[in-house]
């Protein structure tokens, strides 16, 4: 009989995240320090792999993933941030994947579903802020302040509009490249005019980390799923947001796009 993961555990791992988050998204106009720049990255790629372990058990488990993230507070009056406490960050992270990986056959409590989807939150908004932070330290000093600045009130978007992704024959969205596998130029194409008819305007650095993502993501596609990007206007721009979705759903049909 397997295990089951107590609340006081979940509840604690979900706390702590849910801090580091508010730490990265309160401080996200901030100046990063010298080396600030690879913890952080490295903090990112934690919260990103763990947020992608995180989705894969909850479509294993059935639990709904989120929709939304919350719109951020105000940013902190701007000042640097140093690398020591984003290094504790990033081993913190890395630890409770793990802890979660060890107790995949666990039960959860019958609250666990939606601690699990406030992880999933915190995760997906940690990754947000460092990525705004990562790419206002690579612009251009004219730039930096538009990047890193607060985002702003909420912006409408096309809350109907919708990018299905699945390789097939038909429409192959990987390929092997010098034994590396990389997105198709169609995958790329399909995105860009995605972007393009929602308005949604990313720099260089967004597009090379998001077009990784949508790498690993579609590799990683659980058998009978899509992969489905919508649009959300909470950070006061459009941005793109993805999730796994059944494949069986008349409404989430492979198609380019609405």
């Amino acid at each position: 009989m397997p295990d089951q993961i107590t609340s006081q555990e979940l509840e604690k791992a979900a706390r702590n995240i849910g801090r580091i988050s508010e730490f990265i998204v309160a401080r996200r106009s901030w100046a990063l320090a010298g080396g600030a720049d690879e913890a952080l990255s490295a903090t990112r790629e934690a919260a990103d792999s763990f947020g992608e372990y995180l989705t894969a058990l909850m479509t294993a488990r059935q639990i709904r993933s989120i929709d939304e993230v919350q719109p951020p507070p105000e940013p902190l009056p701007p000042a640097t941030m140093d690398a020591t406490r984003l290094a504790r960050f990033t081993e913190y992270l890395g630890q409770v994947r793990q802890w979660f990986i060890n107790h995949g056959d666990s039960t959860l409590p019958s609250e666990g579903h939606e601690v699990v989807r406030s992880i999933q939150a915190s995760l997906a908004a940690t990754c947000w802020a460092a990525e705004s932070l990562l790419a206002a330290a690579e612009a251009t000093p004219a730039d930096a302040h538009n990047v890193a600045a607060d985002f702003g009130p909420v912006v409408d978007v096309d809350r109907e509009a919708r990018l299905i992704l699945e390789d097939t024959e038909a429409i192959p969205l990987l390929k092997e490249f010098k034994g590396m596998v990389e997105l198709t130029e169609e995958a790329k194409g399909l995105l860009e005019h995605f972007f393009e008819n929602n308005q949604i305007d990313l720099g260089a650095f967004e597009k090379r980390r998001l077009q990784d993502k949508v790498l690993r993501w579609i590799e990683g596609t659980p058998e009978g799923q899509v992969l489905v990007f919508k649009i959300s206007g909470l950070h006061g721009r459009a941005e793109p947001y993805a999730s796994y979705q059944p494949k069986e759903n008349p409404a989430e049909q492979p198609a380019e796009e609405n």
